[in-house]
């Protein structure tokens, strides 16, 4: 037992702590909210309403990338990354006035975190499409000798939100994009593009998810790119998975219990003050949803799931609450 439990500290652990989520549900400086300032001077701020993309659920705020600003921000993904690192997005872009013809990056790894970040790897850039208010998307692996972003043909069209999903890789130093990817499909597919361009070594290991004030700092105008659902981890699933479990902002449910906890009967009990319907839904430590339903003060089965640690997240009148829940 006492071996159960010390796994399920580890499990639980990576979870909080080797990965990271954002959905921006706080309001003013990104600075203010889990963010760290490494470079520049005007502020990123976070911007009122949530990005809309199929498949996932709008919670919080967006970030949004202003013209005339020029602060850039990191937040650490807690354990390093020392293999392979994939991060993903929600962005929207809408309108091009702060596109170049030629590209920049404003997302991306860091090697370091904090103050000073260090070796930029797996950098997401934008430019202008080729037909009137459209854009395109490409990645560019790391920085140095022989630098240049590759770009999908496809022209974008402003003002509707995509999935964007970028892999880097330190064993060969290369960066992989994709662009909307199906969710919830744990097989990772063929890459739209890989980068391996920048001849920059790579770093020890990943350390931060960045975002990055590109565009003219002296820009005129309104122009600006949006990021929404931003999430940071060592899998392919837990940054496609439609469920942001550890971006749920906790409401307190009145009364909640779920029991017995560890569960080695196969059923779970899961009660409150209120009578009303309850959306219940688990996931395991990768963050795949592995179960949902809904109950009314009764019990849920779970006897289909393997021994081990995860993840239960109940819903019930707008409030939501997550809990660990073992299995054994």
């Amino acid at each position: 037992m006492k071996k159960l439990y010390t796994l399920s500290f580890i499990l639980l652990a990576s979870l909080s702590f080797g990965q990271v989520t954002d959905t921006f549900t706080g309001t003013g400086l990104l600075s203010a909210n889990g963010w760290t300032v490494h470079s520049g001077t005007t502020p990123l701020s976070i911007a009122s309403g949530s990005l809309t993309y199929s498949g996932l659920t709008p919670t919080g705020n967006k970030v949004a990338l202003i013209a005339g600003n020029s602060e850039d921000a990191n937040k650490s993904i807690g354990t390093a990354i020392t293999t392979a690192a994939y991060y993903s997005t929600v962005l929207n872009v809408p309108n091009t006035t702060l596109l170049s013809t030629t590209g920049d990056y404003s997302m991306s790894f860091g090697g370091t975190t904090g103050a000073s970040v260090t070796a930029l790897v797996g950098r997401l850039t934008l430019k202008t499409g080729t037909t009137a208010n459209t854009f395109n998307i490409g990645i560019v692996n790391n920085s140095g000798t022989g630098t240049a972003a590759t770009f999908l043909p496809t022209d974008y069209p402003v003002g509707t939100p995509v999935f964007v999903v970028v892999k880097y890789n330190r064993t060969n130093n290369t960066a992989d994009l994709f662009v909307n990817p199906t969710l919830d499909n744990t097989t990772e597919p063929t890459p739209a593009l890989t980068n391996a361009s920048g001849a920059g070594a790579a770093p020890a290991s990943i350390a931060s998810i960045c975002i990055r004030q590109s565009g003219s700092a002296t820009l005129a105008g309104t122009g600006n790119v949006e990021f929404d659902d931003v999430r940071a981890g060592s899998t392919w699933a837990y940054v496609t998975t439609s469920a942001l479990v550890l971006s749920v902002k906790q409401n307190e449910i009145a009364g909640l219990s779920i029991y017995p906890n560890p569960v080695s009967k196969g059923t779970l009990y899961i009660t409150s003050s209120s009578s009303t319907a309850k959306s219940v839904v688990l996931f395991d430590v990768l963050g795949k949803q592995v179960l949902k339903t809904s109950t009314t003060n009764n019990s849920i089965n779970v006897s289909g799931l393997k021994n081990g640690v995860y993840i239960i997240k109940i819903t019930e009148d707008g409030k939501t609450e997550t809990k660990k829940l073992i299995i054994k």
